[in-house]
């Protein structure tokens, strides 16, 4: 149970951050200015959101 919940948090917080970072592209785009720090931020969010439930078993065991 515990997999598959995992699998599917992962898999919707993978879509919330990609549209997050298509957004910050668009808005640079449209704009002119690329924000770097907005965009470390998502990619940050991204690496806990994939990283998260690894560790989240390792310490469950």
């Amino acid at each position: 149970m515990f997999g598959d919940l995992e699998i599917g948090l992962v898999d919707i917080g993978a879509v919330i951050v990609g549209i997050g970072i298509i957004a910050n592209g668009i808005y640079a785009t449209a704009t002119g200015k690329l924000q770097f720090e907005q965009l470390a931020f998502r990619i940050i969010g991204g690496l806990m959101i994939v990283a998260g439930p690894s560790a989240i078993r390792a310490l469950l065991g």
